[in-house]
């Protein structure tokens, strides 16, 4: 009797963080899309941005985390039950196959145009510097140390590697001078810096390493427990899960990690919604949710990356 209570309130709570994460999710869509298309609605990056983020982390939470029976067994089971099932499920697989098609086009494109792009980067910094009297040495210095932690995040990281190159290319757009922006680009970023500094000043760097590490942790979980799903050896998904079963401390340390994490991104990005770009930010939200459900086919498939951390392993010796 206990056990069909706990499963009838697991499954309440599974229905209610459902409906709530992709109704987040729809309401920023639906006023993202409206306000881009219509005048007449002006839109709310603010709470787009709010949304987007909460909708994703508990939609996130039901698919990738954990074994979610009614998420994984009984809403597929009912769906089937429903009229005009056969037709909806040919639609969506048909656009299910469209749209990772055309992300592993995406993929290639960005791996190609990013380890091509980070020398010549660094070499149009270089020469902006010696052309540009307002560029100076530390403000370039700066520019390639950032440049060369993208290079090496962005090897091992998809979603790093496609938001550079969205993040770089969107600003080179609507730049004024587009032929100098590489050239300028060390300055540029140098203005971004200080925008950021000054909103939240000397504790810009130790918020961004936090949220940077829960980035990492989640973006792993997601990746590593699909993956590891899909594999025919369960000894992945057992070891996966082992991690939320072990002692207390254990528990307790993963807990602080999200919550540290959770309060350091929440106070980031409420300094910071003047400073993101709405665009960037829903495509970086598709960009997760591709990745994560499609990073271990594509990892496989030969790429300019790929050998870039082959040769960094150092395997290659003899």
């Amino acid at each position: 009797m206990l056990a069909v209570a706990r499963r009838s309130v697991a499954y309440i709570v599974s229905i209610v963080l459902l409906c709530t994460g992709w109704g987040l999710l729809g309401m920023a869509t639906f006023d993202y899309l409206a306000s881009q298309f219509f005048d007449e609605i002006p839109g709310s990056p603010q709470m787009q941005i709010w949304f987007g983020l909460l909708g994703m982390a508990i939609t996130s939470y039901l698919t990738f985390f954990g074994r979610n029976q009614f998420v994984q067994e009984v809403l597929p089971s009912l769906a089937t039950r429903l009229p005009g099932y056969n037709i909806a499920h040919v639609c969506c697989s048909a656009l299910g196959l469209w749209v990772k098609r055309f992300y592993s086009i995406l993929y290639q494109t960005a791996d190609v145009i990013f380890c091509i792009g980070i020398p010549i980067l660094l070499l149009t910094a270089m020469v902006g510097w010696w052309l540009i009297e307002e560029i100076s040495g530390p403000m370039l210095l700066f520019y390639m140390g950032l440049i060369g932690v993208i290079a090496i995040a962005g090897i091992y990281n998809n979603p790093v590697r496609m938001l550079a190159l969205g993040y770089f290319n969107g600003y080179w757009i609507i730049d004024d001078n587009k032929l100098s922006y590489p050239f300028e680009a060390p300055m540029r970023v140098d203005e971004t810096i200080e925008l950021m500094l000054a909103q939240l000043g000397g504790a810009l760097w130790p918020m961004m390493l936090i949220v940077g590490l829960l980035f990492y942790f989640c973006y792993w979980l997601m990746t590593y427990r699909h993956s590891a799903a899909e594999d025919t050896e369960q000894s992945y998904i057992a070891n996966f899960d082992r991690l939320f079963k072990q002692s207390l401390v254990t528990k307790l340390l993963v807990m602080a990690i999200f919550l540290l994490g959770s309060v350091a991104a929440f106070v980031l990005v409420s300094a910071m919604l003047d400073l993101i770009n709405i665009h960037c930010f829903f495509a970086a939200l598709a960009i997760f949710w591709m990745d994560a459900l499609w990073r271990a086919e594509f990892d496989l498939e030969p790429a300019l990356c790929g050998d870039c951390r082959y040769l960094l392993s150092g395997n290659w010796r003899p």
